[in-house]
This record gives C-alpha cells, sequence and structure tokens, in this order.
C-alpha cells in the first residue's frame, strides 16, 4: 500500500493511508493539498484505499477537472466496489455534469461499469426527460450489453421522475391547504410530500427541507411546540440556511411561530446547530 506523509505547520501526522491524508489536509485547511492526494490514492493499489478515496471525493463536492476526470476513470476500475463509490461519487458534484462520460459508460461490456454509470446517473440533477429520451435510443442499440446498461438506466430514472413528481403533488396540495389555514390537512400532505420527495441530489434536499419546514408551520400555527421543533430540526439538516429563514420570520411582531418564542431548545441547540445538510 503506498503511504503518505503529511506535514502541516511545523508538525508531523506521520504515515497514513493516503486518504485519510487527504481527508485530513482538507478539513485543516490545505483545500487542495487534500483533493491532490484523494486524487492520487484513485491510483493506489489498494482497494479500500481506491474506495475510501472515492467516498471522501464524494464528501467534500469539489468539481474540478481533475476531479471530474479521476472519478469518471475510476468508474473502470477492476473492484465493483470502488466503480459503485465512484458513481455515488460523480452523483454528488452539482456543478459540473460529467453527463456524456456517464452516458458512455453505459455502452461499456462489462455489466459493472454500466451498473455504475446508471446509479450516478439516478443521483444527478440532470434534465430527466431529455435524458431520458437519449437513453431510449441506446435501448435499441444493436449491441446487448449497450440495450442492457439503457435499461437498467432508464428503470432508475424513471424511478426517479415518478417518485419527484409524486412529492411535488403533494408539496402543490399542502401549500395549497396551508394558504386556506388548514394546517392540520396541510401538515399531512407535507409529511407525504417529504416521504416520496427521494432526497438524492441536492434540489431534493431543498425541496424536502421545504417540506419539512411548512410542516412545522402547520404545527406551530396549531400550537403543537415539541412536534414542530422536531420538524424543523429535520428541516435544517437538510437546508440550514433555513434557520436564518426561520430567525427573520420571527423577528417580525407577526408571525406563525409564537409558540416557539422564548423556547430553549429552538434557541441553544436548533439555531446554533451547525450539522450539514446530507446530499
Amino acid at each position: 500500500m503506498i503511504l503518505a506523509t503529511a506535514r502541516i505547520g511545523s508538525g508531523f501526522l506521520g504515515e497514513l493511508r493516503l486518504e485519510v491524508a487527504g481527508k485530513l489536509l482538507y478539513r485543516l485547511g490545505d483545500q487542495q493539498a487534500g483533493i491532490d492526494t484523494l486524487v492520487v490514492a484513485l491510483k493506489d493499489q489498494n482497494e479500500y484505499v481506491r474506495r475510501q478515496a472515492a467516498a471522501a471525493l464524494g464528501e467534500i463536492k469539489v468539481s474540478d477537472a481533475a476531479v471530474i476526470a479521476a472519478l469518471v476513470a475510476a468508474l473502470k476500475d477492476q473492484s465493483s466496489s470502488v466503480r459503485g463509490q465512484a458513481a455515488a461519487a460523480l452523483g454528488k458534484l452539482e456543478r459540473i455534469n460529467p453527463l456524456p462520460q456517464l452516458l458512455a459508460q453505459l455502452a461499456h461490456p462489462l455489466s459493472g461499469y454500466r451498473t455504475a454509470a446508471a446509479q450516478a446517473l439516478a443521483q444527478k440533477d440532470i434534465p430527466i426527460d431529455s435524458t431520458l429520451q437519449v437513453i431510449a435510443k441506446l435501448k435499441e442499440d444493436k449491441r446487448p450489453w449497450v440495450r442492457l446498461g439503457a435499461w437498467e438506466a432508464y428503470e432508475l430514472l424513471e424511478q426517479r421522475r415518478e417518485a419527484v413528481a409524486q412529492s411535488a403533488e403533494y408539496l402543490h396540495k399542502a401549500d395549497s391547504l396551508l394558504a386556506r389555514n388548514q394546517y392540520s390537512v396541510a401538515s399531512g400532505q407535507f409529511e407525504s410530500a417529504f416521504e416520496k420527495n427521494p432526497k438524492v441530489t441536492h434540489t431534493d434536499s431543498l425541496n424536502a427541507a421545504r417540506a419539512k419546514f411548512q410542516q412545522a408551520r402547520c404545527k406551530a400555527k396549531l400550537k403543537r411546540a415539541v412536534p414542530a421543533l422536531d420538524d424543523l430540526k429535520i428541516a435544517f439538516e437538510y437546508n440550514p440556511t433555513l434557520r436564518d429563514t426561520l430567525q427573520a420570520e420571527m423577528a417580525k411582531p407577526e408571525n406563525d411561530w409564537k409558540v416557539l418564542e422564548g423556547n430553549w431548545y429552538l434557541r441553544e441547540v436548533l439555531l446554533k446547530n451547525t450539522t450539514i445538510a446530507p446530499k
């Protein structure tokens, strides 16, 4: 196994696996060195190191060209677990979209490569309908392995499209009910919107957070403080910026959150929590 000696300031981290050193460097402030180390770790001879490096790059979500190229190359790794982690990482990188590379991987002769690409496509904020049109053409390809890859990706994207559509429908109904002050029924619809949400992409997370935030609003209007706090906790986990939204609303003389005014748990825990939103 390749080992890295990482020096930070006047001290040494010692002999560490590359992917561990990369994560430490990134978290301790030397972000570029951390990214570079993780990219190198993707080529380590040890399968575990490569897999963890791919996972770490997905966690930090830095979408520069070197990271994209390294993860796309990792889709061809001999290990299925490394390919899967690379696919998952690519699915989390929102700002740069390696869609052409992933579509090309659907035509790979080996099933593991096709599966990794299909899973990555299902985890990205991409135009689902237009992507399905491209994949539909691949389903008619003369090569059987290309058809298999296309069918797998098509099925995953169809499932995602259905889930997103159902969640959006519940969210629309809930908003309408909330506007008519039907708080109890609206709360149930917001809960359904949250449950149907696939919670995979960044957009999913924002919509899931909005559903929980509005559900908390309904419960606050019904003077159900504890359930409202539970929903706010979940909303903040998916979108931490909603803390600012809540504080801005509560600062107004007339607001929907009167039942929570002066609440110790809200003030000292929820509004000070720095939990990073998932996906």
